[in-house]
């Protein structure tokens, strides 16, 4: 390995800790410096939990535990899913059905039943304000 330094950082450090960098550099070729504080490739070995830390935990009883079903599962298994591949949000004309995302305004109380509606059918509030526009559309042509 080559190692290069600002000579005042150099000397900063030599004044400040008592060591120089031409000294420090020394470690990183010796073996058995790898200890507390050197970074390794390696990663650490999880262990297991100790007897005493598992006695410290409570036991559960499921029996009386809550299920709460998943409102979006229903609809999932009926229609299948769609995965976007990749991280963050589609660009622009590469979402899901090739639509062009647009604005819609309405009254308060008209997003207030939307949003039950969505809520009743599982759905989020933008594929309900979607499925009910495209049923409008295709009744009203």
């Amino acid at each position: 390995m080559r190692f290069t330094w600002d000579p005042t950082k150099a000397r900063s450090n030599l004044r400040k800790h008592g060591v120089s960098f031409v000294e420090a550099i020394t470690t990183f070729a010796d073996p058995l410096a790898k200890g507390k504080g050197m970074k390794t490739k390696s990663r650490p070995k999880q262990r297991e939990p100790s007897r005493a830390s598992l006695r410290e935990i409570p036991e559960i009883d499921f029996t009386k535990a809550k299920v709460r079903r998943n409102s979006y599962a229903a609809r999932i298994a009926a229609e299948g899913i769609v995965l976007q591949i990749g991280r963050g949000r589609p660009k622009k004309l590469l979402e899901v059905g090739g639509t062009r995302p647009r604005s819609v305004r309405f009254p308060d109380d008209v997003w207030v039943l939307l949003e039950r509606r969505a809520k009743a059918k599982g759905m989020t509030l933008h594929a309900a304000l979607r499925e009910a526009i495209i049923r409008w559309a295709k009744t009203a042509a």
